[in-house]
């Protein structure tokens, strides 16, 4: 259930960057606050309650998972609502999420080969941190 959840929020995450861009920081605010609201009743009354598939840590495991849920509609509602009422960043909810990179000359790539290297580069100085300090 966790690595659902994990997986669930790793889709909110296109948004958060979206609100955070366009400045919209009301959009995060409200989404996060009322998702928290959601998980903490639902566990707490998941833990009270004497039904066995609640038992234990299942009910902390569920609440993660509704908490996942619960961000990723409210995200995706209020972006709808965002783009169809106002002059908003972006025209589609699919412009959130990775497509090919094309540029003005009409040549195309799946990703930018620099930010590539840029990465892998991290990753290693990561990797030989995490190798020094062990």
């Amino acid at each position: 259930m966790f690595c659902v959840a994990s997986v669930l929020e790793g889709f909110c995450e296109p948004f958060f960057i979206l609100a955070q861009k366009s400045m919209r920081l009301n959009i995060r605010v409200y989404s996060e606050a009322l998702s928290t609201i959601i998980r903490v009743t639902a566990t707490y009354y998941m833990v009270l309650s004497e039904n066995l598939l609640f038992e234990g840590i299942l009910a902390y495991g569920y609440g993660a998972l509704i908490y996942s849920v619960s961000l990723f509609f409210l995200y995706l509602v209020q972006f709808f609502y965002h783009i169809a009422s106002t002059n908003f960043i972006i025209d589609s909810m699919w412009e959130v999420y990775p497509r090919p990179i094309t540029y003005q000359n009409g040549t195309s790539q799946k990703y930018n080969y620099k930010i590539k290297r840029l990465a892998l580069s991290f990753t290693f100085q990561s990797w030989f941190k995490h190798v020094l300090t062990e």
